[in-house]
């Protein structure tokens, strides 16, 4: 068969060939199929951020994706999940709202070398709002665990350091008022201590060292309160013969101490006097209330500042007579 008849065959029969060439590619294309294994993988999901946005979604529903691989059944026997790295990149992004990233999967590079290949993830892409990201030194807040001993309290708590760095999406960072640190048991101390703490992330969104060491030095000292005393008389002194005819007068105070102390105080244990020493005659006299209290404590109120005695002091005479027969019954027991 010459050169030219085999042309002419050929093309007379041209359909029927493209028909067998096609059909041989789909047989080619099955037998390669047939042939190829396929595994999933759960492979971590990462979000790089190397520009001027951060993720301002909560990303934790979406740690992980799947990665699918297709290929020979000997060669994919080899692979594993630590072969892939999925990231979502925001790098590239420069304004702030919600939009849609792709996940990419990047494989090893011994994976490359297989042929044929098919890797695919789900999902292909994750929605997310980015916002611009700012950092700011939060004021760290001491987690306080339990009681101190009755009788005591907690006078004041020092954080060396006291503000922690943290990075993270604008509307995030700006709404910090302070970070928690891990707990700093107190219960049952009667006395200051120092402890090492560490500052407690609470938000995924926000970036800080959690490991940072933070000494706090906490001051116990007895605790302070107040204590009311009431219808305390007031006791009169030097009143040199007088008689003081209205009365009695009673006064309230109230003290200030440690709570130990106080449980232990009852008016009995506070003075209220009025120094007479200066009268000289009868008549109507105002004078001061003094107040001798216990030692450590501090007067805080006296509900009478003063009072107005009457004072009655014995005739002439009749004080005569009473020095007479004291005289007497003085100079009777002499004899």
């Amino acid at each position: 068969m010459n050169k030219k008849r085999l042309l002419e065959k050929i093309i007379d029969n041209w359909i029927a060939l493209a028909v067998c060439f096609v059909l041989a590619l789909i047989i080619y294309f099955f037998y390669q199929m047939s042939t190829l294994d396929r595994k999933v993988f759960t492979v971590p999901l990462s979000i790089v951020e190397n520009g001027s946005m951060t993720a301002a979604t909560n990303v934790n529903r979406i740690k992980t994706v799947k990665v699918s691989v297709r290929a020979r059944t000997e060669q994919l026997a080899s692979v594993s999940e630590n072969d892939f790295v999925a990231c979502v990149d925001l790098s590239a992004q420069t304004k702030e709202g919600k939009f849609q990233f792709p996940v990419l999967v990047t494989p090893a590079d011994r994976l490359l070398l297989m042929e044929p290949l098919e890797i695919t993830v789900n999902p292909e892409s994750i929605s997310l709002n980015v916002e611009e990201s700012i950092f700011r030194y939060v004021p760290l807040k001491p987690s306080i665990s339990g009681e101190v001993l009755y009788g005591y309290e907690v006078s004041s708590i020092k954080l060396e350091p006291e503000t922690i760095y943290v990075e993270g999406p604008k509307s995030i960072v700006e709404s910090l008022d302070s970070i928690p640190t891990t707990e700093l048991p107190i219960s049952g101390l009667s006395e200051s201590i120092e402890k090492e703490i560490f500052p407690v992330n609470r938000n995924s969104l926000v970036k800080m060292d959690s490991q940072t060491n933070v000494n706090a030095s906490v001051n116990i000292s007895e605790a302070i309160t107040t204590k009311n005393f009431e219808k305390i008389q007031i006791a009169y002194t030097n009143l040199n013969g007088a008689e003081i005819v209205n009365g009695p007068f009673y006064i309230d105070v109230t003290l200030k101490g440690t709570v130990l102390q106080m449980e232990k105080l009852s008016k009995e244990n506070i003075l209220a006097r009025v120094n007479c020493a200066n009268l000289q005659k009868t008549g109507l006299f105002t004078l001061p209330v003094t107040l001798v209290i216990p030692n450590k404590t501090e007067l805080v109120e006296q509900s009478v500042q003063t009072v107005e005695l009457s004072v009655l002091f014995p005739e002439p005479e009749v004080l005569e007579r009473v020095e007479e027969n004291a005289g007497e019954i003085g100079g009777g027991d002499a004899e």
